[in-house]
């Protein structure tokens, strides 16, 4: 066998590594020339790290800016029981006071883990940042072995009864499903940033390259402001939700709206329902025969029409028969002729019979859409309910005499609302307003709502009579139980027979309801309260509806410090207030301590005791005739007051 000699192998291995040589030499000129972009990207693309930063959703908020949905950071508090050994007594013993959380159980939790070697284990519900730093504070380095907090995004509603079925809320993607939370999600949905830099394998720090990360800073969503009133919120949900377990009513919905613009100043929904799947806002959604309180809409019709004047008598024998269907007085006394101002007083179902038959069809059913039934009212909520109304073609001929008393027609509470707005505001139709703007963090307003003219009615004469007419249901009629003393509201009660669907009315079952408004000169608060299937002896709008109305609106006034006054002099009349009504009546006895002296001069004595009634005032009184002077002054609080001193001449 020939040897290969020292130099042969020497040469070869030379050859070898030349070669090799050479061939790297070539793929790196190849990979910088010719490849440099491909490798370069690529390398980039193995040490460019980045993470999404996610923006605040927009808050909601009240009219008086109280925050009702918002967005707070939150922790949830994960343990790696792997990493627990002595500080697991220590660390159970600081998260018990701020958890909610049952001690033994964790620590068996935490052994189990421990036992199967789990790294993981989730405890508790999310905590705010407060909690999170007063944890951290109560432990040493050490106990805090194996815990973490991960902080995160959490969508909070800190009054969920009052406001939920006006907020909606959000999926779990964090898009609205109802309510506001949908209808403006363009506008509260934020916009996500990231940041991203160059990380070495196990990033432990940032690796020195020519290219500079990236950073796109989050943007908060845009916050929207409601034209709700939140203690005015608070005071319709209360005083509604009382006579609503009392009653044990199916439903319930309250409306509170400035009808001289639209505005929802408040909106309440009943029962509440706790599973937000199965929330629904019953104000905009249920549909419901109204029953009286429609009565003024077609009196107001036919009075712009001149179908009727203010001299037009209607008569009613307690009943009337129409196409073989005989139509009855809610009440056996309710008989006799009745002017308009009767016909509402006394809620006579015959004399509204009488009053529909004077319109044609055509002309009955085009106000019935002027009023905007047969169409959505516009508000800005999902969720809203569009109730058809059938074209007058389809009627049969009992429709108009049962409808111009308030059957035979199906709406829902706020087309019943804003539609009533337009009888007594002067006659114009507004969309309903619910949002007054959208701002964002800087309280910039990026877009402001109006009120919304859609169409004039009834002329601003016919709703001022209309005003005036629906001030004497209060003082007179169905509608007493919703009077304050020293205020002038007017109003109407509604009581209307429930239908079941094949089975026609059911006289046991009945929706209660009152619609009235503050003040009658120059309405500026309109309320409607209703009870659906209330049980029980009481079912009338004036049993039910109208007591709720009455302490809702007490409490706004004494809210609003709008004391009673006498409008056109803005002094008390007290010509109507009884002593024994003072002392029996906490609300009036308060309000009673801040009336004003009235101006005497120019009265008759006997008409400065009648205004004087119930005051415990001495007089001294000095010749006879005319009050020429007064001490003290007009004006001057009555409580003050211990002796008037009058002077009067022939």
């Amino acid at each position: 066998m020939k040897k290969v000699s020292f130099r042969g192998r020497l040469i070869t291995v030379f050859m070898i590594f030349s070669i090799a040589f050479i061939a790297i030499i070539v793929n790196i000129i190849r990979i910088q020339l010719f490849q440099h972009k491909e490798w370069s990207e690529t390398a980039y693309k193995q040490y460019y790290r980045g993470k999404e930063i996610r923006g605040e959703r927009g808050k909601i908020l009240t009219k008086n800016r109280v925050k009702i949905a918002y967005d707070t950071q939150k922790y949830e508090i994960v343990l790696d029981p792997t990493k627990i050994t002595d500080n697991l007594d220590k660390m159970i013993e600081v998260l018990d006071k701020y958890l909610e959380i049952n001690k033994s159980k964790l620590k068996k939790d935490i052994l189990y883990k421990q036992k199967i070697k789990s790294k993981y284990l989730q405890v508790g519900k999310s905590i705010l940042k407060m909690d999170r730093d007063e944890i951290s504070k109560k432990m040493t380095r050490e106990e805090k072995k194996g815990l973490y907090f991960v902080k995160k995004i959490e969508r909070v509603y800190p009054k969920w009864d009052q406001f939920n079925h006006i907020t909606g809320f959000l999926n779990i993607e964090n898009n609205g499903v109802y309510g506001i939370e949908k209808e403006f999600n363009k506008y509260l949905k934020e916009d996500v940033g990231f940041q991203k830099k160059y990380i070495a394998t196990h990033i432990a720090f940032n690796l020195p390259v020519g290219k500079k990360g990236e950073f796109v800073p989050p943007e908060n969503g845009k916050n929207i402001i409601l034209t709700i009133d939140y203690v005015m919120q608070h005071i319709l949900k209360e005083e509604v939700t009382k006579i609503f377990e009392e009653s044990k009513s199916d439903w319930s919905a309250g409306i509170i709206l400035d009808p001289s613009t639209g505005k929802i100043l408040a909106m309440t929904s009943l029962p509440i329902n706790e599973k937000k799947v199965r929330i629904r806002n019953n104000a905009i959604y249920n549909q419901y025969e109204p029953g009286s309180v429609f009565k003024p809409l077609i009196i107001a019709a036919a009075l712009n029409e001149g179908l009727i004047n203010q001299n037009s008598v209607f008569h009613s024998d307690g009943k009337i028969k129409v196409y073989n269907k005989i139509i009855r007085e809610h009440d056996s006394k309710t008989k006799g002729d009745f002017s308009i101002e009767d016909t509402l007083v006394h809620s006579s179902n015959v004399a509204m019979v009488r009053i529909g038959e004077k319109f044609d069809r055509n002309t009955y059913y085009n106000y019935l859409k002027e009023y905007g039934f047969g169409e959505y009212t516009g508000i800005e909520l999902s969720g809203e309910r569009k109730v058809s109304l059938p074209h007058y073609s389809k009627w049969s001929g009992l429709s108009i005499p049962t409808i111009s008393f308030g059957q035979g027609i199906a709406l829902t509470p706020l087309q019943m609302a804003i539609s009533f707005a337009a009888v007594i505001n002067g006659g114009i139709l507004y969309k309903p307003q619910i949002v007054d703007s959208i701002e964002n963090d800087s309280g910039e307003v990026l877009k402001k709502y109006v009120p919304v003219f859609k169409r004039r009615i009834i002329t601003d004469e016919i709703s001022k009579k209309m005003r005036e007419y629906l001030y004497a249901v209060v003082e007179k009629g169905t509608g007493k139980n919703a009077k304050i003393v020293g205020y002038k509201i007017g109003g109407k009660t509604g009581t209307s027979q429930m239908s079941e669907k094949g089975k026609g009315y059911n006289s046991g079952k009945h929706v209660s309801s009152f619609i009235g408004f503050f003040p009658v000169e120059d309405p500026k608060y309109l309320m409607l309260v209703l009870y659906s299937n209330p049980k029980g002896r009481k079912f009338y709008g004036s049993q039910l509806a109208a007591p709720a109305f009455k302490e809702t609106m007490k409490r706004i006034l004494k809210y609003k410090n709008i004391y009673p006054t006498n409008i056109a002099s803005n002094i008390i009349d007290l010509s109507n207030i009884k002593k024994e009504e003072v002392e029996d009546n906490e609300f009036l006895k308060e309000i009673t301590d801040k009336l004003y002296l009235p101006d005497m001069t120019g009265k008759t004595l006997r008409s400065a005791l009648n205004l004087l009634n119930g005051a415990e005032i001495d007089l001294d009184i000095k010749g006879n005739g005319i009050i020429k002077k007064q001490s003290p002054r007009p004006g001057v609080l009555i409580k003050k007051v211990k002796k008037i001193y009058l002077t009067l001449e022939e």
